[in-house]
């Protein structure tokens, strides 16, 4: 059973997980109640869709997950997911049941991309505040 929270604006967070394929969902449920704090219901709900997307997309092609990181700073939020493989898997035509994480972060990010690490390599995402956050938006929401 989830409990409810009075979730206060947040003015900064920092989040990062090297554990990402042992805990499945686990970073969802830490974070849906940081983000609906900092950025509201709407956006927390894109920036947690693009990060399912890019681990999703780690642990199936990339070779799994070594890192996660969100942070939210200066009104934005950044995602990256580092994984094993060094170069982005050819975006083929998507299959009706599989192979669109990518074009749903790009549709619900202000920017995305990725580069090369000595590990792998990131994909990452920013997300801007399109609107404040008040306390009120935020009071009475179920975390989890």
């Amino acid at each position: 059973m989830t409990a409810t929270h009075d979730l206060q604006p947040v003015g900064r967070f920092s989040y990062e997980d090297h554990s990402i394929d042992a805990r499945p969902g686990r970073w969802r449920r830490e974070l849906r109640p940081v983000l609906r704090g900092y950025v509201g219901r709407a956006l927390a709900d894109d920036v947690l869709l693009a990060a399912s997307e890019f681990v999703s997309n780690g642990i199936e092609h990339g070779g799994g997950v070594t890192r996660l990181r969100i942070v939210g700073a200066g009104g934005s939020v950044s995602v990256e997911v580092e994984d094993r493989l060094p170069v982005m898997v050819p975006r083929d035509a998507p299959r009706p049941e599989r192979g669109r994480g990518l074009s749903i972060a790009e549709a619900v990010a202000d920017a995305w991309g990725w580069y090369e690490t000595t590990n792998g390599k990131v994909v990452w995402a920013r997300f801007d505040r399109r609107e404040p956050v008040t306390s009120t938006e935020s009071h009475g929401r179920r975390a989890g």
